[in-house]
């Protein structure tokens, strides 16, 4: 892997600006290595990914919580049931990502039974949220096994894909909030991990 400005923009969408500075804060913490400052051959070359996936995830595990809103669904099945919500989603061309167990479900099966789910919806406000939730016919109720929120960033919504009738975050968001949720969310994490760096 030597990712370059060029070629990192062409993979994320992100300005010549902002991959310049990505690539460069990652070489400067020492996750990539660059052997030519400039040019045709200053690619990077990434040393450790478990290393910069344990990174990633202490980064955008630590940025704080934003607006998020609970919903109260009878679910006998998750996947099933996230699917029909995600199909009233899409066909409201709203976006949206499974990610954290449920995702983590999807893409590396582990854990026995996932009973919520955690998704990211093309809403940025509370006010946004709710209407997502009315769009739903769904109702707020603390602790409720569909929770909400808004997408953390514009390169997860972009880097989103479709597996088994679900739209699933990408997999390094989906490790990183799995990781945070507990016992049970770190061996599902690790799990990731493995069928992802290890495969």
């Amino acid at each position: 892997m030597s990712p370059t400005v060029k070629s990192t923009v062409e993979a994320t969408g992100l300005s010549y600006g902002g991959a310049g500075n990505a690539l460069r804060f990652l070489t400067e913490e020492g996750l990539l290595e660059q052997d030519v400052e400039r040019g045709p051959r200053s690619g990077r070359r990434l040393e450790d990914p478990h290393r910069l996936l344990d990174v990633y995830a202490e980064a955008v595990s630590g940025g704080g919580s934003g607006p998020e809103i609970h919903l109260g669904v009878i679910w006998d099945e998750v996947v099933e049931g996230m699917a029909r919500v995600g199909e009233t989603l899409t066909a409201h061309a709203i976006s949206w990502a499974c990610t954290s167990a449920l995702g983590a479900q999807v893409l590396a099966p582990h854990l026995t039974a996932v009973a919520s789910a955690e998704v990211y919806v093309d809403a940025t406000t509370p006010e946004e949220l709710r209407g997502v939730a009315k769009l739903l016919d769904l109702r707020p109720v603390e602790g409720g096994r569909l929770t909400l929120r808004p997408f953390p960033t514009k390169v997860t919504m972009a880097f989103s894909t479709t597996r088994d009738g679900l739209v699933i975050a990408p997999w390094p968001r989906v490790f990183a909030d799995v990781r945070s949720s507990g016992v049970r969310g770190e061996d599902a994490a690790e799990h990731l991990r493995e069928v992802h760096l290890e495969s």
